[in-house]
């Protein structure tokens, strides 16, 4: 609802950002993308 709220209020950026506030998959994915050797591991970049 507090998603709703913000994207009438807003833009559909901030729906998304308050949704995906608690999301775990998006923290891990956030982490690995800001490190530099976790994401180029995962690329399989050396």
């Amino acid at each position: 609802m507090k998603g709703y709220i913000a994207s009438n209020m807003w833009q559909l950026n901030e729906l998304y950002q308050i949704v995906n506030e608690n999301d775990k998959v998006i923290d891990k994915a956030l982490k690995i993308i800001s490190d530099k050797k976790s994401y180029n591991s995962i690329l399989g970049i050396q």
